[in-house]
């Protein structure tokens, strides 16, 4: 394989990673492929700007793979935010204050890192160190990136880990089920038993724990107690198609609402989704915005701001904003030429 082969696979590897749990096999070949068309499109556009010999175009194959570092912006203090990034060549764990100022890499990894979750009093963070399409585990390290180590181990997908409010529960996905275990990693405890269910998100009292699942009949947001008992779907999406990439998001610290990610299926390189908010019991559906990928969604201590990632058409990157809950404010905290999302905001 060329290393523009390899740079293809894994660009079109990282950018439909995070649907793999909830959509159609079908369609994730289908967008996979929409991808290599276009990425092949891109290096055939770029190798005769450079044999041509025009200005930019060594840079402009480094900035369509994002091959080296992004810029960073500067800015004020504040409470950090952990996000992955692939500025450095393959997906790490960066931290950055909530102007986004102040970036430091995390982890130095040969996999791939994802899905950061903090530890409630900030002192650890839980992630996916994800080494292939089939295979990712659950680690935790120190908030500065140091002592990292496995919780999970084997063959199997343990993806989307959530911390609980007292710290002493970890929830996370493994094979299309939830799971809870300690915080060390032993006393794993299967929660769910439906076709598919992902994507965990604790209330801030710890009580409940709100996921993505399917019963047979299609995804929809569902809360559960934190045992595993009383599941119940309190929204189902009415376009089937749609609800494949239906993502439980973050509840607010007021524990009056929970972000939820709703995609249509769309005709572009990139799915489309857009991010809302719901109450617990299913009420009051908000649509926050309005672009062709926005997904995640942590919210401030306060609740005042939302951080997330908006994913833009045609080359389908991935940047991190934050706004307001209604969704006004909008406010970009990266700005490539990397992949910057997976936001999620230290308590």
């Amino acid at each position: 394989m060329s290393e523009i082969d390899e740079l293809i696979r894994r660009d079109v590897e990282r950018r439909t990673y995070a649907m793999h749990l909830s959509i159609s096999p079908d369609r994730i070949r289908a967008r996979k492929d929409r991808l290599r068309l276009w990425r092949r499109m891109q290096v055939v556009a770029l190798t005769l700007a450079m044999v041509a010999g025009t200005g930019g175009g060594a840079y402009a194959v480094a900035r369509a793979f994002h091959v080296g570092a992004g810029r960073q912006p500067a800015g004020g203090g504040g409470q950090q935010i952990v996000f992955t990034s692939d500025r450095t060549g393959n997906d790490e764990l960066f931290a950055m204050r909530p102007d986004g100022g102040g970036v430091v890499e995390l982890t130095h990894d040969p996999a791939d890192d994802y899905a950061p979750s903090w530890s409630p009093e900030g002192a650890m963070i839980a992630f996916v160190n994800y080494t292939d399409a089939n295979r990712g585990n659950i680690w935790v390290m120190d908030a500065d990136g140091s002592t990292p180590h496995g919780l999970t181990s084997g063959s199997r997908r343990d993806w989307w880990p959530a911390w609980s409010p007292d710290g002493t529960t970890i929830a996370f996905s493994g094979e299309y089920q939830i799971y809870t275990m300690s915080a060390d990693g032993s006393g794993v405890t299967k929660l769910t038993s439906l076709q598919n269910a992902s994507y965990p998100a604790w209330s801030p009292d710890g009580a409940r724990i709100a996921f993505t699942g399917d019963d047979g009949r299609g995804n929809g947001l569902w809360v559960m107690n934190a045992d595993g008992t009383d599941q119940h779907q309190v929204f189902r999406e009415s376009n089937i198609e749609a609800g494949d990439h239906l993502v439980a998001g973050a509840w607010s610290p007021d524990g009056r609402w929970i972000l939820m990610a709703r995609s249509d299926p769309g005709t572009g390189h990139c799915e489309d989704s857009d991010l809302y908010r719901i109450r617990p019991d299913g009420t009051d559906l908000v649509r926050l915005t309005h672009d062709t990928f926005s997904a995640g969604g942590a919210w401030s201590a306060d609740g005042t701001r939302i951080v997330f990632s908006r994913t833009f058409e045609p080359s389908c990157t991935s940047e991190t904003y934050e706004m307001n809950p209604d969704g006004s404010g909008l406010v970009a905290l990266t700005r490539g030429p990397a992949n910057n999302f997976d936001a999620n905001w230290r308590r």
